[in-house]
């Protein structure tokens, strides 16, 4: 399964009640602890995924379009871009 959520933008957050999440109060919920900054590294794998499969648009695939766009104007050598990649590589892992 290919996820593509798009990121929060919104300000302030709603508030969930979780006793009204599921219509069936049979259902179980899984709850799964994650560090604080688990959702960074979960977002831009969304938002790759979302470039790479037809969903509804939004300006958020814009960009992404734009930050890779721009990240791969210079690269004229597989040094750059090994380099590049080393850049971004996300310190979570």
């Amino acid at each position: 399964m290919v996820i593509i959520d798009l990121f929060q933008d919104r300000t302030p957050r709603p508030q969930l009640n979780f006793t009204k999440l599921f219509p069936s109060s049979q259902m179980e919920i899984i709850y799964s602890n994650k560090k604080k900054d688990a959702w960074i590294l979960h977002y831009g794998k969304c938002a790759v995924n979302r470039l790479n499969h037809s969903v509804s648009y939004s300006w958020q695939d814009s960009l992404t379009k734009s930050i890779l766009y721009e990240a791969l104007q210079n690269i004229e050598t597989m040094e750059d871009l090994i380099k590049l990649r080393e850049s971004v590589r996300p310190t979570l892992l």
